[in-house]
């Protein structure tokens, strides 16, 4: 119950993002900005440590 008032919440005033770096291949140097929803727990990229 309280987690589908957080998610109601989100949908309405906008997530709150903690933002973090994905490492994109193996061994690459490449990296992507991700995000995490500390409301709601909606995780952009799915690794969120």
């Amino acid at each position: 119950m309280i987690q589908w008032i957080k998610r109601l919440i989100c949908r309405y005033r906008g997530h709150k993002w903690e933002t973090y770096t994905v490492s994109t291949g193996y061994g690459s140097n490449e990296i992507e900005q991700a995000g995490y929803c500390v409301r709601c727990g909606l995780d952009t990229h799915g690794e969120y440590q």
